[in-house]
């Protein structure tokens, strides 16, 4: 179900008032690392990528997130973290950018930039480049209670039709993990994985303005985050990010 963003508040009745915390990031690079633990090119990405995000792990304008795709499953081993979902997303940008298919490893930043060949002096060039520039439409938590949170969007911009629809999904996060894998091009490695997405959703469309909606996160309880991601359609430029950590107690 789509929904508009722009002046709704969706608001959960009986649930008590508990003092809000806030939960705000300032991001201005979203890193995406498409990848498979079916991929025998792909674990020195993963390394890599796992570096980024333990190098950047202080710095929270920077937000890395792993994508695993299902597209390598049939190759003997089926990664447990594999989503049809990542899969399509990958395949947008494919098409936004005029690739003939997909393949992984690939890195994407901010939706408007793939990196391949060469990511080890790309990406710090990039970062470098870009991590003092805030993404423009900001993203915002306030806590009502450990499950319950209002997401703001877009506060202090007019709504003045000139963003048109944007793409609002919500990405549920698991910081690490540690996989043995048994079977397929990889069979007797060791993976360790960090900030990976998986079931994903999409939350509505935004159209410029402050909106503001009420979710409940007890579905992703499990989670150690997750993220808000606003962004043009069909793969397009990432606008807007932030990342809520889950309390886990």
């Amino acid at each position: 179900m789509r929904l508009k963003l722009t002046f709704v508040l969706i608001l959960f009745l009986c649930i008590p008032v508990y003092a809000q915390e806030k939960n705000d990031k300032e991001i201005s690079i979203v890193l995406e690392l498409f990848t498979s633990q079916g991929c025998q090119a792909c674990p020195p990405a993963d390394n890599y990528f796992n570096e980024v995000v333990k190098r950047h792990s202080d710095e929270p304008s920077i937000l890395p997130l792993a994508f695993h795709v299902d597209y390598w499953n049939q190759r003997g081993w089926k990664d447990p973290f594999s989503d049809s979902n990542s899969t399509a997303r990958q395949m947008e940008y494919s098409k936004k950018f005029k690739q003939r298919g997909t393949y992984t490893p690939q890195f994407i930043a901010n939706g408007e930039k793939v990196i391949s060949r060469g990511y080890q002096d790309a990406i710090p060039s990039y970062i470098a480049k870009n991590k003092e520039e805030k993404l423009p439409v900001s993203v915002e938590f306030d806590a009502l209670n450990r499950f319950h949170l209002n997401i703001t969007i877009g506060k202090n911009l007019s709504n003045d039709g000139s963003y048109g629809d944007k793409d609002v999904w919500l990405m549920p996060i698991i910081y690490e993990t540690v996989t043995q894998v048994r079977k397929g091009p990889n069979r007797g490695k060791i993976l360790k994985g960090r900030n990976i997405v998986k079931d994903f959703i999409f939350l509505g469309a935004w159209r410029g303005g402050e909106g503001s909606m009420a979710i409940s996160a007890e579905k992703y309880k499990d989670y150690d985050a997750f993220a808000v991601i606003v962004q043009e359609t069909r793969g397009g430029k990432i606008l807007g990010a932030g990342l809520y950590e889950m309390k886990k107690s």
